[in-house]
């Protein structure tokens, strides 16, 4: 019996990786899976990948010719029985191809890009986020506090939350293991994992940076995609050539990055939930953090990590840690308790498949 077609509409490539690779891979046992996302073409047994071409920067001409793209392919497979949509602006096409195309859809949001906007440029976001939701048949969030965020500023009365897991792919806790060779603290190794952006915190990191590059006794590592302003990307390369800090781009290999720092600094100023924390608490590790809508769901104060006010100093979280070895090394603990309690991959694929009807 042919399995029913799911379209699954991601933006960046990279996500498709980062973020949803486990879960194509389940939803392929029900359903015949295709992937679109930007381009290049993913080779994968368990779903067809279409790339198109999409940029995640405004820009009107690209983004009317990423609509006609995303259009036609839900027109040419119009026969699929659902289709999903994430990451915010792909978010934004790919509904109103569904629109134009009378299609429904179900709208997995994965976070609030405008959660520290101001002004016109606030209003305008919140609306098209609210847009999106009125016209999905279903709306899921990837974390509790997130779902509280959107309904408090949308002031959205029908949108709820049954989950009951965070998260939107949790943790393989096989791969994401804890550290065989533990650290006795002498030197401390901090490390940050994700996106270098100025939303995500490269102020703080370059605090950070600046605070402890002359310490002997602790090492800064990075591993990441760089998306800066050409000035602040020229301080980043200049920090990375004089040794200041070490730099791996982004790549598979997130657990081994893992397995070499003991503390995770994290000072995204907006997230979903915060992938990056849960996977290092699942190491062992424990992480610094902002605490935020997200974050606070993948990071539990004083058990996998320290959490600080969003108008305080991250670096000094750090101090306090660096401080108290027995408080680093209990957490490192405790980190790895809280991620099999609340991220075994299984259960949150399977508890987020279940809300989203799939």
């Amino acid at each position: 019996m042919k399995k029913p077609k799911l379209i699954y509409i991601i933006g960046p490539n990279f996500c498709v990786k980062s973020l949803a690779l486990d879960s194509l891979k389940l939803l392929s046992k029900k359903y015949q899976v295709l992937c679109i996302s930007e381009g290049p073409l993913i080779i994968d047994e368990h779903f067809q990948h279409i790339p198109i071409k999409f940029r995640r920067e405004p820009s009107p001409l690209n983004d009317l010719f990423s609509l006609l793209q995303i259009i036609k392919l839900i027109f040419l497979n119009r026969d699929a029985k659902k289709i999903v949509i994430s990451t915010p602006k792909i978010s934004l096409l790919s509904s109103l191809a569904c629109i134009i195309t009378m299609k429904r859809y179900v709208y997995l949001h994965r976070g609030a890009v405008y959660q520290n906007f101001k002004g016109i440029k606030l209003i305008i976001y919140k609306f098209i986020d609210k847009f999106i939701i009125y016209f999905s048949s279903n709306t899921t969030f990837i974390s509790k506090s997130l779902y509280k965020f959107i309904h408090t500023e949308l002031k959205i009365n029908d949108i709820f939350y049954s989950r009951k897991y965070n998260s939107s792919k949790g943790v393989d806790l096989k791969k994401f293991n804890i550290k065989e060779n533990k650290s006795d603290y002498s030197k401390i190794n901090i490390g940050y994992c994700g996106r270098v952006a100025n939303d995500k915190g490269f102020d703080d990191l370059r605090d950070l940076i600046n605070k402890f590059s002359d310490n002997s006794n602790i090492q800064i590592y990075i591993k990441g995609k760089i998306e800066l302003h050409s000035q602040e990307e020229v301080i980043l390369k200049d920090l990375i050539e004089k040794e200041k800090v070490f730099f791996e781009k982004w790549d598979e290999f997130v657990p081994e990055f893992f397995q070499k720092i003991d503390i995770l600094f994290f000072p995204s100023k907006r997230e979903g939930f915060g992938n990056v924390a849960a996977e290092a608490a699942a190491c062992g590790v424990p992480s610094v953090a902002y605490d935020i809508p997200g974050i606070r769901d993948a990071i539990k104060h004083n058990r996998s990590g320290l959490l600080a006010k969003k108008n305080t100093n991250l670096t000094e979280l750090i101090d306090i840690l660096i401080n108290d070895v027995d408080k680093l090394r209990d957490l490192s603990t405790s980190s790895r308790y809280f991620a099999e309690k609340n991220f075994d991959k299984k259960l949150v694929l399977d508890d987020l498949h279940r809300c989203m009807e799939l």
